[in-house]
């Protein structure tokens, strides 16, 4: 069986959660009655993610950085095999271990269950936080960029994020075996973490108002009724 192509991941994938858990909470209301819905938000934009992959998958069989980045990436979501919260179990299952043990080509056949198998990637825990939906939100940043999140995540963590969003800028006009393997260490990790940063309200600012766009992320140098902790370390799982 000739080597799969997994340079085009499927438009439906990129909106789809892959994983069997609900949103928590599902809503917070604020002072007595502003009641507003919750979502999943990217903090490095998953176009950017999208558009990494795909580069790196088109060259896999011509660049040994670009091959190491995609084998660096499949590793890690094998974390997720046999994991009873992916939903699409099965399908992931075999697209790992067809992946595996054929190899990527972009002139090859399409992968049966790539969707399944890239979903974790796309929608790596680590990369997410839970907060009100993008409509109510006066600073969402939609898919452009990084979320302005430090109060979420901590200091350290959103300089992290921040790089991590200039190196894939990067990679993607340049293939660079430092940068790549850079990238593929810190989404591993990611990839790998167990949950979302969770909902605080203190890391919301509301505006008093009912309707429309009336909430934002506390920035640091507003006044915080509680601290964003820098919670990488307390999600991720322990891996040899």
């Amino acid at each position: 069986m000739p080597p799969y192509n997994l340079s085009n991941i499927p438009p439906a994938t990129m909106g789809s959660w892959p994983f069997d858990r609900d949103i928590h909470p599902v809503s917070h209301t604020w002072g007595k009655d502003v009641t507003v819905a919750m979502a999943r938000h990217h903090i490095t934009p998953k176009d950017g993610l999208r558009n990494l992959w795909e580069t790196c998958a088109q060259q896999y069989a011509q660049n040994k950085h670009c091959k190491d980045f995609c084998n660096t990436i499949i590793n890690a979501l094998g974390y997720w095999k046999g994991k009873g919260s992916l939903l699409e179990q099965q399908n992931f299952e075999e697209a790992l271990q067809n992946v595996k043990q054929h190899g990527i080509d972009p002139g090859g056949e399409n992968l049966p269950g790539f969707g399944a198998l890239i979903g974790p990637y796309l929608w790596a825990c680590g990369n997410l936080f839970i907060g009100p939906l993008p409509e109510r939100r006066s600073d969402d940043r939609g898919n452009a960029t990084v979320e302005k999140c430090e109060v979420i995540v901590g200091r350290r963590r959103y300089g992290a994020f921040m790089a991590l969003q200039s190196s894939m800028q990067a990679a993607v006009n340049q293939i660079a075996r430092g940068t790549l393997s850079h990238i593929a260490e810190e989404m591993a990790k990611l990839v790998r973490q167990r949950e979302e940063y969770r909902f605080d309200p203190a890391h919301w600012v509301w505006n008093g108002e009912r309707n429309g766009k009336i909430l934002s992320l506390r920035q640091p140098h507003a006044r915080m009724t509680s601290t964003g902790g820098e919670r990488m370390a307390e999600h991720a799982e322990v891996t040899s």
